[in-house]
């Protein structure tokens, strides 16, 4: 079973800064994607020689692009380009997801047979008490996820550790791109994040097994109000834009299965 490990690389600096390394410490026979985000192609050129003395990494590839969602869509269609469907499919962020969690839902994943969300989960020491943070991480986003999924989701504003057993990355990612063509149709600002909450979206839809595991935090989560409220805004765009396409999906999931 081949295991994909994607993650934004702002600038290459997850890839100088040792975490390709850190995830071949967990998952020695994975293959590492980073998606290099803003580098130039000198910048580029650099990465990818790091990423080559790395020990026992099979392959590492570095593409470009620029904005978060952007980034993540051309790490998703090189994933499915270059090897299919026949893998394991591991998002994660260089900053705020532990390595260490990969196998755990990994094996998750596997056993499902569909989506394993890691959702970050704060002690003491990780959140601070009484912050905006706080009540938006504990109240405000499980309540939209629970009123938007049927009950099926309550997840923090921290989702963004994702994992796609065999077969799963596909149909979800695909219609997780109308989601988000939806979503711009409804508001006047370009959209280059949120993308992480329509790939969840998405696959409540299409009705794979969908898991969340609670991952502990290991940076320290205490934003600033504007910033936020406007997680929350996207994060309401997205469940509003994947609303108003559920009979698209419907039928496009009875073409697929046969429903």
């Amino acid at each position: 079973m081949k295991i994909i490990v994607m993650f934004p690389d702002y600038k290459g600096e997850g890839s100088a800064g040792g975490f390709i390394e850190k995830i071949l410490g967990v998952v020695p026979d994975a293959i590492v994607v980073p998606v290099l985000n803003g580098l130039t192609a000198r910048g580029m050129d650099f990465i990818s020689l790091e990423a080559e003395r790395v020990e026992h990494c099979e392959t590492v590839m570095a593409v470009s692009a620029k904005g978060l969602l952007s980034t993540l869509s051309m790490g998703y269609d090189t994933i499915l380009d270059w090897y299919g469907d026949d893998v394991v499919v591991v998002r994660l962020d260089t900053a705020e997801h532990p390595v260490s969690a990969i196998p755990l839902l990994v094996r998750k994943a596997v056993e499902i047979q569909g989506m394993v969300i890691g959702d970050l989960t704060f002690g003491e020491e990780t959140l601070r008490s009484e912050s905006i943070d706080e009540f938006a991480h504990r109240d405000s986003f499980p309540e939209l996820w629970r009123q938007y999924t049927g009950g099926r989701l309550a997840l923090s504003g921290a989702y963004g550790f994702q994992v796609f057993a065999p077969g799963v990355l596909r149909n979800v990612y695909r219609f997780a791109q109308d989601i988000v063509r939806e979503a711009r149709t409804m508001t006047a600002e370009e959209i280059e994040w949120g993308f992480d909450g329509a790939m969840a979206l998405s696959a409540i839809g299409f009705d794979p097994p969908v898991v969340v595991e609670g991952v502990p935090a290991v940076t320290l989560r205490d934003r600033p109000r504007a910033k936020v409220a406007q997680q929350f805004a996207r994060a309401l765009l997205m469940c509003r834009a994947a609303e108003s396409l559920r009979h698209k999906q419907e039928v496009y999931r009875a073409s697929l299965f046969g429903d």
